[in-house]
Protein backbone atom coordinates (compact mmCIF):
# COMPACT_ATOMS: atom_id res chain seq x y z
CA UNK A 1 0.00 0.00 0.00
CA UNK A 2 1.47 3.20 -0.83
CA UNK A 3 1.30 5.70 1.85
CA UNK A 4 0.39 9.63 1.08
CA UNK A 5 2.31 11.91 3.44
CA UNK A 6 -0.28 15.02 5.57
CA UNK A 7 2.38 17.49 3.75
CA UNK A 8 0.35 19.66 1.43
CA UNK A 9 2.12 23.10 -0.23
CA UNK A 10 0.48 25.98 -0.26
CA UNK A 11 -0.19 28.77 -3.09
CA UNK A 12 2.74 30.68 -2.44
CA UNK A 13 5.29 27.09 -2.50
CA UNK A 14 5.60 26.41 1.27
CA UNK A 15 5.04 23.61 3.10
CA UNK A 16 2.14 23.10 5.34
CA UNK A 17 3.33 19.80 6.77
CA UNK A 18 1.86 20.16 10.30
CA UNK A 19 4.37 17.61 11.24
CA UNK A 20 7.83 19.30 9.68
CA UNK A 21 7.22 22.80 8.65
CA UNK A 22 8.10 25.53 10.87
CA UNK A 23 5.83 27.82 13.10
CA UNK A 24 3.68 29.95 11.44
CA UNK A 25 4.79 33.41 10.75
CA UNK A 26 1.41 35.32 12.02
CA UNK A 27 0.63 35.59 15.36
CA UNK A 28 -1.85 33.86 16.72
CA UNK A 29 -5.03 33.97 17.69
CA UNK A 30 -5.16 36.81 20.50
CA UNK A 31 -6.13 34.55 23.48
CA UNK A 32 -7.57 37.58 25.17
CA UNK A 33 -10.45 38.04 22.84
CA UNK A 34 -13.76 36.91 23.28
CA UNK A 35 -14.17 33.34 22.80
CA UNK A 36 -11.11 33.08 21.72
CA UNK A 37 -10.06 30.00 24.40
CA UNK A 38 -12.93 28.60 23.22
CA UNK A 39 -12.18 28.98 19.28
CA UNK A 40 -8.68 27.22 19.79
CA UNK A 41 -10.30 24.72 21.83
CA UNK A 42 -12.25 23.39 18.62
CA UNK A 43 -9.25 24.19 16.72
CA UNK A 44 -6.84 22.21 18.50
CA UNK A 45 -9.47 19.18 19.31
CA UNK A 46 -10.86 19.23 15.66
CA UNK A 47 -6.88 19.02 14.39
CA UNK A 48 -6.25 16.29 16.69
CA UNK A 49 -9.29 14.39 15.23
CA UNK A 50 -8.65 15.19 11.71
CA UNK A 51 -4.59 13.91 12.23
CA UNK A 52 -5.99 10.76 14.32
CA UNK A 53 -8.24 9.47 11.48
CA UNK A 54 -5.61 10.57 8.90
CA UNK A 55 -2.94 8.68 10.45
CA UNK A 56 -5.21 5.59 11.14
CA UNK A 57 -6.99 5.64 7.61
CA UNK A 58 -3.34 6.20 5.52
CA UNK A 59 -0.57 5.05 7.70
CA UNK A 60 -2.21 2.41 9.93
CA UNK A 61 -0.99 4.24 12.95
CA UNK A 62 -2.92 4.86 16.06
CA UNK A 63 -2.11 8.15 17.60
CA UNK A 64 -2.99 7.78 21.30
CA UNK A 65 -1.87 11.19 22.47
CA UNK A 66 -0.07 14.56 21.49
CA UNK A 67 -0.31 18.35 22.63
CA UNK A 68 -1.19 21.16 20.57
CA UNK A 69 0.73 24.04 21.95
CA UNK A 70 -0.85 27.13 19.98
CA UNK A 71 -3.10 27.70 17.09
CA UNK A 72 -2.41 30.53 14.34
CA UNK A 73 -5.60 30.84 11.69
CA UNK A 74 -4.04 32.63 8.86
CA UNK A 75 -7.51 33.17 7.05
CA UNK A 76 -9.56 36.23 8.52
CA UNK A 77 -12.85 34.28 7.03
CA UNK A 78 -11.86 31.25 8.22
CA UNK A 79 -11.24 32.97 11.73
CA UNK A 80 -14.31 34.58 11.67
CA UNK A 81 -16.54 31.13 10.69
CA UNK A 82 -14.98 29.09 13.47
CA UNK A 83 -15.63 32.11 16.01
CA UNK A 84 -19.42 31.90 15.08
CA UNK A 85 -19.39 28.73 15.19
CA UNK A 86 -17.45 28.51 19.16
CA UNK A 87 -20.18 31.13 19.83
CA UNK A 88 -23.00 28.97 18.67
CA UNK A 89 -21.77 26.30 20.64
CA UNK A 90 -21.61 27.86 23.66
CA UNK A 91 -25.49 29.33 22.90
CA UNK A 92 -26.20 25.86 22.18
CA UNK A 93 -24.22 24.88 25.62
CA UNK A 94 -26.12 27.80 27.79
CA UNK A 95 -29.37 27.39 26.34
CA UNK A 96 -29.34 23.03 27.38
CA UNK A 97 -28.10 24.41 30.97
CA UNK A 98 -30.48 26.82 31.29
CA UNK A 99 -33.57 24.22 30.23
CA UNK A 100 -31.84 21.31 32.59
CA UNK A 101 -31.63 24.06 35.40
CA UNK A 102 -35.24 24.87 35.03
CA UNK A 103 -36.57 21.35 35.29
CA UNK A 104 -34.25 20.45 37.79
CA UNK A 105 -35.95 23.59 40.00
CA UNK A 106 -39.52 22.03 38.67
CA UNK A 107 -38.81 19.53 40.12
CA UNK A 108 -37.64 20.18 43.41
CA UNK A 109 -40.89 22.58 43.92
CA UNK A 110 -42.93 19.64 42.68
CA UNK A 111 -41.26 17.39 45.49
CA UNK A 112 -41.57 19.77 47.88
CA UNK A 113 -45.38 20.69 47.09
CA UNK A 114 -45.73 16.73 47.70
CA UNK A 115 -44.27 16.09 50.76
CA UNK A 116 -45.92 19.57 52.11
CA UNK A 117 -49.39 17.97 50.84
CA UNK A 118 -48.04 14.15 52.49
CA UNK A 119 -47.27 16.49 55.94
CA UNK A 120 -50.99 18.19 56.10
CA UNK A 121 -52.62 15.07 55.05
CA UNK A 122 -50.70 13.14 57.85
CA UNK A 123 -51.08 15.84 60.46
CA UNK A 124 -55.21 15.78 59.73
CA UNK A 125 -55.45 12.09 60.02
CA UNK A 126 -53.24 12.36 63.42
CA UNK A 127 -55.95 15.12 64.40
CA UNK A 128 -58.84 12.77 63.29
CA UNK A 129 -57.69 9.69 64.81
CA UNK A 130 -56.84 11.66 68.30
CA UNK A 131 -59.96 13.12 68.27
CA UNK A 132 -61.75 9.76 67.94
CA UNK A 133 -59.75 8.27 70.66
CA UNK A 134 -60.63 11.20 72.81
CA UNK A 135 -64.26 10.61 72.27
CA UNK A 136 -64.43 6.88 72.82
CA UNK A 137 -62.55 7.37 76.10
CA UNK A 138 -65.27 10.09 76.56
CA UNK A 139 -67.96 7.33 75.72
CA UNK A 140 -65.99 4.57 77.78
CA UNK A 141 -65.94 7.34 80.96
CA UNK A 142 -69.95 7.97 80.41
CA UNK A 143 -70.78 4.73 80.64
CA UNK A 144 -69.39 3.78 83.88
CA UNK A 145 -70.86 6.58 85.80
CA UNK A 146 -74.14 5.78 87.98
CA UNK A 147 -76.49 7.71 85.76
CA UNK A 148 -75.39 6.02 82.35
CA UNK A 149 -76.23 2.83 83.93
CA UNK A 150 -79.54 3.67 85.30
CA UNK A 151 -80.66 5.34 81.95
CA UNK A 152 -79.04 1.72 80.18
CA UNK A 153 -81.59 -0.23 82.67
CA UNK A 154 -84.10 2.17 81.93
CA UNK A 155 -83.78 1.57 78.59
CA UNK A 156 -83.48 -2.12 78.95
CA UNK A 157 -86.30 -2.58 80.63
CA UNK A 158 -88.45 0.06 78.18
CA UNK A 159 -87.54 -2.48 75.34
CA UNK A 160 -88.42 -5.10 77.13
CA UNK A 161 -91.68 -4.03 78.26
CA UNK A 162 -92.12 -2.59 74.48
CA UNK A 163 -91.38 -6.31 73.59
CA UNK A 164 -94.55 -7.81 75.60
CA UNK A 165 -97.26 -5.52 75.02
CA UNK A 166 -97.04 -3.35 78.21
CA UNK A 167 -96.08 0.68 78.61
CA UNK A 168 -93.64 2.48 81.26
CA UNK A 169 -93.78 5.70 81.86
CA UNK A 170 -90.14 7.56 83.13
Amino acid sequence: ATHQPLSTVSEDGKSLDPLNSPPASSAPVDTSAEGSAELNAVIRQKFKSTLTTSMRAEWGVELSDFNVLDIAVLDDAVRAALAEGVRSSIVAVTDRRTAESKAQTARILAEGERDSHKIRTDGHAYEIEQKAASQQKAGEMLEKTPVAVEIRLAETAAAALGKSGHSLVI
